[in-house]
């Protein structure tokens, strides 16, 4: 492991994990909106999830 200029550390191609991550809060505001009627019906991609498929033959 060698350092820079600015004593973080280099790793190759390798993220260092020791890192800070840089967080950003509010960047999609005013970018993604929905409804409450949204989230009224059942997802059947969530039911399949925990479920199976609804053609299965295997369902009880």
């Amino acid at each position: 492991m060698t350092h820079d200029a600015n004593s973080k550390a280099q790793t190759g191609c390798r993220p260092d994990p020791t890192a800070g991550k840089r967080v950003s809060f509010g960047g999609l505001k005013d970018k993604i909106s929905y409804s409450d009627k949204d989230f009224e019906d059942i997802d059947p991609d969530i039911q399949e999830m925990f479920y199976g498929r609804q053609d299965d033959d295997d369902r009880p």
